[in-house]
């Protein structure tokens, strides 16, 4: 007897299709790699069996009640606000939800995963495995807080999402994994060689969308270790330190502004100037 195979759905785009509402909110306008964040309001309705190539955790935001089948096993579920779903890549799922309910869906690229064990001590066998409802506050405010930067800074927020997709998959490993990772700890930040160069590659593309794996590569890093070490040798995450920097050129260019309104409307002698000029930058 030929066994069914789930329809498959090669991207996030051609996920949402499936749902009788578009979505409210997603990421797919930004320049984010390697996370995509969906978020959706949808009235009761039956998505059939369909399997993505992408890990995909679901986060509700809404109580619900529904019948949810992963890779075959059926399970009947109340949700509630803060709970997830674990569901990996190219698995196949089907839900029938009975009321209206909203949620967050990210999908992970795999690859994220096998960054993710780079720098492990041990590791064996690193897939996730399926989770039907389970509470995990962590996951939950993850997804709110890449729906708030979605909401308010979508096209500055890649650094950000980066680090927040990095940091999810490791914790999924470490809770949703075949087995816990154990990883090498680190005390002393990144070698002052390397911080440097990974300062100066953010100084001199300030104005543009920042991406953690460029930082994490710089380092020859995973992206989540580079992002400890480097918080360790600044005392900032990366997406703090290129903010902190951002504001400080802003205030330099906006300083260099106002003393050039001075010179330009200034009807004193070059040495009075010059003078203003000294108090201001004090």
């Amino acid at each position: 007897m030929q066994q069914h195979q789930p329809s498959i759905a090669r991207s996030p785009r051609e996920y949402v299709s499936l749902f009788p509402r578009p979505p409210h909110l997603t990421s797919f306008a930004t320049q984010w790699e390697g996370i995509s964040v969906i978020a959706m309001q949808q009235s009761a309705y039956e998505l059939p069996e369909v399997s993505i190539p992408l890990d995909g955790v679901g986060i509700f935001t809404s109580s619900n009640v529904s019948e949810r089948t992963i890779d075959g096993i059926s399970n009947s579920e109340s949700t509630n606000v803060g709970d997830i779903v674990v569901v990996p890549a190219n698995i196949g799922h089907s839900v029938r939800w009975f009321t209206e309910g909203e949620m967050i869906v990210i999908g992970l690229d795999t690859s994220l995963v096998s960054s993710a064990i780079d720098n492990a001590a041990y590791f064996t066998q690193t897939e996730l495995l399926p989770h039907f409802s389970t509470p995990d506050p962590l996951v939950y405010q993850l997804g709110l807080s890449l729906k708030s930067v979605l909401e308010q800074d979508p096209a500055g927020s890649r650094l950000y999402a980066e680090i927040a997709a990095a940091m999810l998959s490791v914790h999924l490993l470490q809770k949703y994994g075949k087995r816990k990772l154990e990883f090498k700890s680190y005390t002393d930040g990144l070698p002052r060689s390397i911080l440097r160069q990974v300062i100066e590659y953010i100084e001199a593309n300030l104005g543009g969308e920042l991406g953690l794996a460029d930082l994490a590569a710089i380092a020859h890093l995973s992206p989540h270790y580079f992002t400890r070490l480097f918080k360790q040798s600044t005392g900032f995450t990366p997406h703090q330190f290129v903010i902190r920097c951002r504001v400080e050129r802003a205030f330099e260019r906006s300083h260099q502004a106002i003393v050039g309104c001075h010179a330009k409307n200034d009807s004193r002698t070059p040495q009075e100037s010059i003078k203003n000029r000294k108090n201001l930058k004090d």
